[in-house]
């Protein structure tokens, strides 16, 4: 796939500049930012535009309907932790009418974006944000920021549920339907190993459900239901517990919480400084 570039000669993209603005003029995702200059809104200087094939410099004048926007603003970035629940979509629109996160989420937090997504069945920690950026430099793979899910696995009784079972997914030598998975980390947690009582039970034809820790660098859509799928093993039950600094913990479902201090320090840091160029 052949990457955008997103800086030429010291300009920077529109809509990434229109993302970072977008802290305080409403524009908090990549859609967001093409849907306005789309719709011929966006103008640089005296330039009215039509697509993202532009690049400002730090002196350009960026208006929108009008009305300029004020480049010189704090970009530290709102964080907002959310449990999700099951059986409600990270969307804000469904076609079909399914619950939405978006109908849960108090009104004030109604124009956040979240980063990444969790399925339709999966639960836990979702991120919300007011920064188009953050939320990508966030989801992408080259960040390196890790999320951790507690899996609960149901073995039918023709698998071998031993450790070495994940082998190939923890090497990055899992190849499903022509997608190759990076390497997972997979621990067995305690208590979902065989005993012998468990051997007896399962010698007398009673499958077993066992609890997976598994962490992951990047998100392909049904990584996890997809390589388990692969292994023989069916995920019943599927919660992310922590992405990058941020945790879980005790947040009951379908509560969100402001992220700590402690958790954005370093995060907002290490975005900051990979996306120098962009913010200043």
């Amino acid at each position: 796939m052949k990457r955008i570039q997103e800086e030429v000669d010291g300009g920077v993209r529109i809509t990434k500049e229109l993302m970072k603005i977008g802290l305080h003029c409403g524009i908090s995702s990549n859609a967001q930012a093409m849907e306005v200059i789309g719709a011929r809104r966006v103008r640089i200087n005296n330039t009215w535009i039509e697509d993202e094939n532009h690049f400002v410099q730090p002196e350009d004048d960026i208006y929108i309907d009008s009305k300029i926007l004020n480049r010189n603003i704090s970009h530290t970035p709102e964080v907002v932790i959310f449990h999700k629940p099951s059986k409600v979509l990270t969307t804000r629109f469904d076609p079909d009418g399914r619950q939405n996160i978006y109908d849960l989420l108090p009104k004030k937090l109604q124009k956040l974006v979240y980063i990444g997504r969790l399925d339709f069945m999966s639960e836990g920690l979702l991120l919300l944000t007011n920064s188009g950026l953050f939320s990508e430099w966030m989801s992408a793979p080259k960040s390196g920021i890790k999320r951790v899910y507690k899996v609960r696995v149901f073995v039918p009784l023709y698998v071998d549920f031993n450790d070495g079972l994940f082998d190939d997914a923890r090497s990055g030598n899992m190849r499903v339907e022509g997608m190759r998975y990076s390497p997972m980390e997979i621990f067995i947690m305690k208590g979902s190993k065989r005993s012998t009582k468990n051997n007896r039970r399962i010698a007398e034809g009673e499958p077993k459900n066992k609890w997976l820790k598994i962490t992951l660098k990047e998100g392909k859509k049904n990584e996890i239901r997809n390589v388990m799928k692969a292994l023989g093993l069916t995920v019943s039950k599927l919660v992310r517990v922590s992405y990058g600094p941020f945790k879980l913990c005790s947040l009951p479902v379908g509560r969100t919480r402001p992220a700590f201090d402690y958790e954005l320090e370093a995060i907002i840091k290490n975005f900051k400084k990979q996306n120098n160029k962009t913010l200043n």
